[in-house]
Parts: C-alpha cells; sequence; structure tokens
C-alpha cells in the first residue's frame, strides 16, 4: 500500500476545502435568490405604482398650475370690467351732477355790506353786471347766495386796521384796500340760458374785476387740475379749458384742433397726439442764444368725449 506523502495530504485538503467551499457558496445564493425573489417582485410592483402615481401628481400639479392662471385672468377681466363699470357709473353720476349745475354760474367780486339780506345782494349783484353791460332782470334769477363762511364784519374791520396802520404785509385775496371792500363769491342760478349766456360773456373780459365762470363739479376741476399738470411737466403743445357748457376742452395748439373729455385717462389718450411746446430763443449775450420753453396759457375746464375739428 502507497504510503500519502505530506504534500499529497495538503492537496487533497486544499481540494476538499475548495468544494466545500464552493458548495456552500451556491446553497446560500440560491437560498438568498429564493428568499428575496417575492420581496424583489414586492419592490418592483411598489416601484412601478409610485412612478404612476408620480406620473398622476404631475399632471395634476400642471392642471393646478393652469387653473391658476385661468383663475388670474377671470379675476383680472372681472377687476377690469368692474373698474370700467365703477368708471362710467362715475362719469355718469358726474355728468348727472354737472347738467344740474349748467344753469349756474359762479362770480367773484361782489362786494360784501354789513347787515347784508338776500334782496340788498341780489340788487349789488345786478348793479356791478349792469355796469359792466351785462342786463339781467330779478326774474331772470332763481336763486343766488355766498359761498363759503358768512361774512364776518368784525373780522373785515379788524384786518383794515392793520393794513391802513402797516401792522402787516399780509392782504387777504378777497379785501380790496383801494375800495376798502371784502368780497365773496356769489352762485347763481338762471331761470333762462340767454340771462346766463349775456352775464358768461362777462368771463371774456379781463378788464374788470368781476370774475365769471361755470360752477364745475369737484371731479372736474381735479380732472382739469391733473390735465393741466400733465401738459406742464411734459412741456406739450396744448391747453384745457372749460367752454360755456360746462365741457371738458383739449386745445391742439399747433393744429387748432379742439377735443372734449370725460376722464383723465380719456385726455392722456388724446394728448398722446401733441406735439412738444415750440421753444423761443432769448439773446441774453452776443453768445448763443438760450431756449426758453414757451409756457401755455391755460383757462377754465369740463367734460365729454367727443372730437371736434
Amino acid at each position: 500500500m502507497t504510503r500519502l506523502t505530506e504534500v499529497d495530504k495538503t492537496w487533497i485538503q486544499d481540494a476538499i476545502k475548495q468544494h466545500s467551499n464552493e458548495n456552500i457558496s451556491s446553497i446560500i445564493q440560491a437560498a438568498v435568490s429564493e428568499a428575496i425573489a417575492p420581496l424583489s417582485e414586492k419592490i418592483s410592483q411598489l416601484t412601478a405604482a409610485l412612478d404612476e402615481k408620480n406620473a398622476a401628481i404631475t399632471e395634476l400639479g400642471d392642471h393646478i398650475k393652469d387653473l391658476e392662471a385661468k383663475l388670474i385672468e377671470s379675476t383680472k377681466r372681472n377687476l377690469l370690467l368692474h373698474s370700467e363699470r365703477q368708471t362710467s357709473i362715475d362719469v355718469k353720476t358726474d355728468e348727472s351732477e354737472q347738467y344740474s349745475r349748467k344753469a349756474c354760474l359762479r362770480i367773484d367780486g361782489i362786494p360784501c355790506s354789513e347787515g347784508e339780506t338776500r334782496e340788498s345782494l341780489r340788487a349789488a349783484l345786478m348793479d356791478q353786471l349792469s355796469t359792466h353791460g351785462a342786463e339781467i332782470e330779478h326774474t331772470d334769477i332763481f336763486r343766488m347766495h355766498r359761498t363759503g363762511k358768512p361774512y364776518n364784519f368784525n373780522s373785515f374791520k379788524k384786518h383794515m386796521n392793520n393794513i391802513n396802520q402797516g401792522n402787516t404785509s399780509f392782504t387777504p385775496y378777497n379785501i380790496d384796500p383801494e375800495s376798502q371792500t371784502q368780497t365773496q363769491q356769489v352762485i347763481i342760478r338762471f331761470t333762462n340760458w340767454d340771462a346766463r349766456a349775456r352775464v358768461y360773456q362777462l368771463h371774456y373780459n379781463k378788464g374788470i374785476k368781476l370774475g365769471v365762470k361755470c360752477d364745475m363739479t369737484n371731479m372736474r376741476r381735479d380732472i382739469l387740475g391733473l390735465a393741466r399738470q400733465h401738459l406742464s411737466e411734459n412741456q406739450l403743445d396744448g391747453y384745457v379749458y372749460n367752454d360755456a357748457e360746462c365741457r371738458m376742452v383739449l386745445k391742439n395748439s399747433s393744429s387748432n384742433r379742439r377735443s372734449t373729455f370725460t376722464t383723465f385717462a380719456a385726455f392722456k389718450d388724446l394728448a398722446a397726439d401733441l406735439s412738444p411746446a415750440p421753444t423761443r430763443r432769448t439773446q441774453h449775450t452776443r453768445h448763443n442764444a438760450t431756449a426758453i420753453p414757451q409756457a401755455a396759457s391755460y383757462r377754465n375746464a369740463v367734460n365729454t368725449t367727443t372730437t371736434h375739428a
């Protein structure tokens, strides 16, 4: 019997060991694969379901964004319609108010008197108007009254004493030191348009102390103030005023075209067609002349949205 050497023994041991390791590894791998197979399938199913839900969430997110955009657009449109409707209501309300004031005029420069009554005021007014060529009858006046705070004769005497004694350099705009009188605006409602028209003609006579103007609404006065400011700040060649029928008018100084408007937005649309105001050159020295913007002249103001050639 052949005796195994140590080398043979070692080789046999290594062969057995390697074979055992391979078998054990195969057995372990087979067992693990068999154990995790259901888990892997479950994980795959969960992953597929998750991907499907993510796709649905993304779709819902896009749908929500689309709805939000439509809601914002609808809200803006509704707000714009409401604003336009409110503006239209405001304009119509203002037109109604202005129509009720159409027969009225405001007159500055009628002196006040101590113990003034309605009849004495009427007599003083008619006398002043007659002096300047505007003849009216008692029946032409439906109603008239002073505007502002009631006339205070004691306060007037105090102002006059301070002025006469040189105790003040301030003179109220409605006190005339030369004639020793105080004036206060009078508003008149006429019974007929002819009488109103005769009195309104004094508006164009700048050489008299009476000031005659239409009885404009607060809204129209504000619009005219903003319009004048816009023309001045942008140095546009035009001016705004109110005509005898209380309409707000923009005149293009270059073309003499007159356009009426009812809102400040409508005025800005019309003003967009105005050219820059011309400049005039004044020779201050023998060097280059300096261009000075020509100031646009302004008058009162009024309302409507038509355009006149």
